[in-house]
């Protein structure tokens, strides 16, 4: 794996992850748990998709914690159970930028959003 090195750094703690890390897999597969959770919470019947990552932190102790700052935007879909967010085209409307945490416990196969900040407009 060509990050290997980031994976050993990071049992020290905290880590501010590298331009060529932030589309890792680990930290996209959040941004996109992040997402989905926030589609899950939102009031609005359309799906929201990530476009960015826009920073990305990550620490290491029992468990695994992303700490994300991502754009999001609203789509043309309604949410509906198993639809597949990457063909749906993004609406007119504003972005959102959301500060999200996410805690991730490979140990005992558990994933959790545990904050989300997220404000409207650029």
């Amino acid at each position: 794996m060509a990050f290997g090195w980031i994976y050993t750094f990071l049992s020290v703690g905290l880590l501010a992850v590298s331009a060529e890390f932030i589309w890792s897999r680990p930290v996209h597969n959040m941004a996109r748990f992040a997402v989905s959770e926030y589609n899950k919470d939102s009031t609005d019947l359309y799906a929201s998709k990530l476009i960015k990552i826009i920073s990305a932190k990550v620490e290491v102790n029992d468990d695994v914690k992303y700490i994300l700052i991502v754009e999001i935007g609203r789509t043309q879909c309604l949410k509906m159970d198993n639809m597949d967010i990457d063909i749906c085209p993004i609406s007119n409307f504003d972005n959102v930028i959301c500060h999200f945490i996410v805690v991730n416990v490979p140990s005992e196969n558990i994933t959790k959003l545990v904050e989300r900040n997220c404000s409207s407009g650029l």
